[in-house]
């Protein structure tokens, strides 16, 4: 085990990377997500976990995680403090379930995090994606934490890409613009990518209408793959056309955490296959 401190206030990921003097930048993630830095006695698993000067850092020399049933980091952890973990949920995975006999992406981030830290008491979801959906999914380590957020969930910027079948215009919107409609909604969007037969956009939605706006986009005859109210889905992705892929988010500080994404590797193919239009 090496022990160093941290020369100036900042990412973990430099301290480290200075204090091992890695050759890499590469190397210093790794050495960080595979669970051997430790502070303060806690496994830190977020390259961008900000230290201070002079904190005291730990890099052994084997992983210092002990899981139950959960041999690794499940998916990618976006950010973590004292009060809060967001990681991104592949398409595929259920969010969460009151059955727990079912797996799905919460139950094995919480099995990962309980066999991490045994003094850890409780963690709970705080938002849900449709599972063939992808994107940012938020953890709370208390019950007040998740009370807080819930509450101002509505509150929060929320930006999504979408993939659909069809031609649009580069600035739009989706749903009635009548927001005073109680049934109806007012979505605007930016468009990124046109092919012949599909596009790329991105639209920030502050109410989770999910299920509203595919619906909308079906009636619309702009199917999302991945989704059928009636007849049969397209699976040219073998994944629904959304994604969950940035969010603001005010701490119980006070302070603005920005957790953001890249568009998925998927979207940007199936586009780009179909000829994008210049």
């Amino acid at each position: 085990m090496q022990q160093f401190k941290a020369t100036t206030d900042g990412p973990i990921l430099y301290a480290v990377i200075a204090g091992m003097q890695y050759k890499s930048v590469n190397k210093g993630r790794k050495a960080i997500k595979h669970g051997y830095v430790k502070v303060g006695g806690k496994v830190i698993v977020v390259p961008t976990f900000e230290v201070k000067m002079g904190t005291i850092i730990e890099v052994h020399s084997e992983p210092q995680m002990f899981f139950t049933n959960v041999r690794s980091v499940p998916f990618e952890i976006l950010y973590e403090d004292a009060n809060m973990l967001a990681f991104e949920k592949p398409a595929g995975w259920l969010t969460a379930s009151p059955d727990p006999r079912k797996r799905s992406a919460f139950s094995l981030m919480k099995m990962w995090m309980f066999g991490r830290d045994p003094k850890l008491k409780e963690v709970h979801f705080v938002n849900k994606l449709p599972k063939d959906a992808s994107g940012i999914i938020v953890i709370a380590k208390n019950s007040f934490t998740r009370s807080k957020l819930q509450e101002n969930w509505n509150k929060y910027p929320k930006r999504y890409y979408m993939v659909a079948e069809g031609t649009l215009p580069e600035d739009g919107i989706f749903g009635k613009q009548n927001k005073d409609v109680e049934d109806g909604f007012s979505i605007p969007y930016r468009r990124m990518n046109q092919g012949v037969k599909y596009v790329l956009v991105r639209f920030e939605m502050l109410k989770e209408a999910f299920s509203e706006l595919l619906s909308y986009m079906e009636m619309m005859e702009m199917k999302v793959p991945g989704y059928a109210r009636r007849g049969k889905a397209d699976r040219s992705m073998g994944r629904l056309g959304l994604h969950f892929f940035a969010i603001d988010i005010m701490d119980l500080e006070g302070k603005d955490i920005k957790l953001k994404t890249a568009v998925p590797r998927e979207f940007l193919n199936l586009v780009k296959k179909n000829l994008i239009k210049s």
